[in-house]
């Protein structure tokens, strides 16, 4: 698999270098959250084969001689690439599948520069805007195909970037994307190793958030993933619990008694869902959460938290256990005044596998209240895609 950009009207081109990446952090989901806002934060020990790109643009992204730097590291590891394929991670651990693993297969320098040309020929851009792609023969038909990023450079402030991508094979050119993206050292594209299939991510970008898209490529071309467009993947999980953080507004609701339907959603809140591979689906699934008892919960915890939450004034909704261990719990308060109902919502999250709560905000708590991401925690965001 490979990477590549234009500069000038000239192809350089770097290799995608897989990692085993151990520490996962909770990124923001799509909304309208300032970058500078506190957000949640969740650490797991986890070991996934990450393949990502590392493509200099200029001084922005790549330091103060980021731009020869990154012209001449492309270079070199596009002859390298050229001549022996791609990086050898047979090193490195990968999640078990129930097929063979993909082999990553060369590509020349050639091959590649005619797929950028096709995109340059199809939509009339200029060679100098083809920053950044991802090509390999992801189905492993003896083809060539990937995505290719075409706009600005990153701005900045936040790294982001507009532009399109568009997914070019063979036969064909299509964009799939036009708007804002974000751009990490000199690329919009990451590619996860899954075993048994390759997916491409990128990030749309919006002022408080950022928002996955997923694709992959099957014997009939390009496909969108199970998981795709829902909220921020973080780009170091375990492939087994790969956690999203899903933006909405449901900390608090406010309405006039007996005119629900006009109610108003407030309260900005980040809370993560929790995705696996799936081999023989050869597709991403969600843990659903199943609905418990309070009494199943005081077997989980220890202790009668539906308890210790009502003593404090709220009421428990619901309680959801999913597979991987993650235990939900809804609950909510409501106070009128002058006739309007507030109602605010809460929710706690304890992590069976550690025996412990989940300190949501990364404040260093440990007990229950701390585990509060805010708002109403769903079963599933699609359940048609959950297992419970």
């Amino acid at each position: 698999m490979m990477t590549g950009r234009y500069d000038s009207g000239k192809m350089t081109i770097c290799l995608i270098i897989p990692m085993t990446l151990l520490t996962a952090g909770l990124f923001s989901g799509c909304g309208l959250k300032a970058k500078s806002d506190t957000e949640p934060t969740q650490t797991l020990n986890a070991q996934a084969e990450i393949v990502s790109t590392a493509a200099g643009i200029d001084d922005k992204t790549t330091g103060t001689d980021g731009k020869n730097a990154g012209k001449n590291a492309g270079k070199n590891a596009g002859k390298n690439a050229g001549k022996n394929g791609t990086a050898d991670i047979s090193d490195e651990k990968v999640p078990k599948t129930s097929e063979p693993e993909m082999k990553s297969t060369p590509i020349s320098e050639e091959e590649m520069e005619a797929l950028l040309d096709t995109v340059i020929t199809e939509t009339d851009a200029d060679a100098a805007d083809v920053r950044c792609c991802a090509i390999d023969d992801f189905n492993e038909d003896g083809k060539y195909e990937g995505v290719v990023y075409v706009g600005a450079g990153p701005d900045d402030e936040f790294g982001w970037c507009e532009g399109a991508v568009y997914y070019v094979s063979g036969e064909k050119c299509k964009k799939i994307y036009d708007g804002t993206l974000t751009m990490t050292n000199g690329n919009v594209f990451r590619v996860v190793d899954a075993g048994n299939r390759k997916f491409i991510i990128f990030n749309e970008a919006y002022v408080t958030a950022e928002v996955s898209y997923v694709y992959y490529v099957d014997e009939s071309g390009l496909k969108e993933s199970n998981i795709s467009r829902f909220g921020d993947i973080n780009s170091a999980t375990d492939l087994q619990n790969i956690q999203m953080s899903f933006s909405t507004y449901d900390g608090f609701c406010t309405y006039t008694e007996g005119e629900e339907d006009s109610s108003e959603w407030t309260g900005h809140t980040w809370k993560p869902y929790y995705f696996f591979y799936d081999s023989d689906k050869k597709d991403f699934m969600e843990y659903g959460g199943k609905e418990i008892t309070a009494k199943e919960l005081e077997k989980i915890v220890g202790f009668d938290l539906a308890l210790e939450i009502e003593k404090e004034g709220y009421q428990v909704d619901n309680i959801l256990y999913r597979k991987n261990g993650i235990v939900n719990v809804n609950y909510s308060k409501e106070e009128e005044l002058a006739g309007t109902i507030d109602v605010t919502y809460k929710n706690v999250t304890y992590d069976e596998n550690t025996g412990a709560f989940i300190d949501a905000w990364d404040t260093g708590g440990d007990t229950w209240q701390d585990s509060d991401f805010g708002g109403i925690y769903m079963n599933a965001l699609n359940p048609e895609m959950a297992e419970y």
